[in-house]
């Protein structure tokens, strides 16, 4: 992830900047509300900047844009895998349960293999560390 703190021209320039770090990036509310022309955050004003980054493929989280201009936001690439974990937490559905049931499926099998790894380095670590013995 990075953090955007420069200026920023356009949607399509935003949208290429989430792209380069990788579907995620990090912003602050004040160069949305730069980008889109604005002098304050009202109501309107973010969901218009909401509108502009959806026209855009681009989502945020959070969902509702923060009304002050320090207020970290995420912006990510939508129709990826990140966007359908974001939509089956915020409007579940049964597709969604089976994305997130996936994500924790996969977790399993990773964690395993990572346990099984740890046991492993950690009986090397006693055969390198155990005194040599010498056979008489």
């Amino acid at each position: 992830m990075q953090r955007i703190d420069s200026y920023l021209s356009s949607y399509a320039e935003l949208r290429e900047r989430v792209k380069e770090a990788g579907g995620l990036y990090v912003t602050t509310m004040e160069p949305l509300r730069r980008l889109h022309g604005a002098a304050r955050l009202g109501s309107m004003v973010r969901n218009n900047i909401a509108l502009a980054l959806e026209s855009n493929g681009l989502g945020t989280l959070p969902a509702h844009l923060p009304n002050y201009q320090d207020r970290p936001v995420r912006v990510y690439l939508l129709g990826t895998p990140l966007a359908a974990i974001v939509e089956a937490v915020q409007a579940p559905t049964t597709a969604g349960d089976k994305v997130l049931l996936g994500i924790v499926d996969g977790c399993s099998e990773v964690t395993a293999r990572l346990v099984e790894a740890g046991e492993l380095a950690l009986r090397l670590a006693d055969l390198v560390t155990a005194p040599a013995t010498r056979a008489a």
